[in-house]
């Protein structure tokens, strides 16, 4: 937490964008094993409305 504390706004702002950049491709990387006959346009489509609509 004080790591946290001690970061300037820009800062924390770069790390939000890496994680959730993270977690697209993660998810991405996932979803693309889960379904290999996807076109790549389905994929990212399902991704948008994953994101989109996430409750957690």
């Amino acid at each position: 937490m004080e790591i946290w504390k001690k970061m300037s706004l820009q800062e924390k702002c770069e790390l939000f964008c890496s994680i959730q950049r993270q977690a697209r491709e993660m998810k991405y990387a996932m979803l693309k094993h889960q379904h290999p006959e996807w076109t790549e346009e389905q994929v990212k489509r399902e991704l948008a409305h994953i994101f989109l609509h996430a409750t957690t």
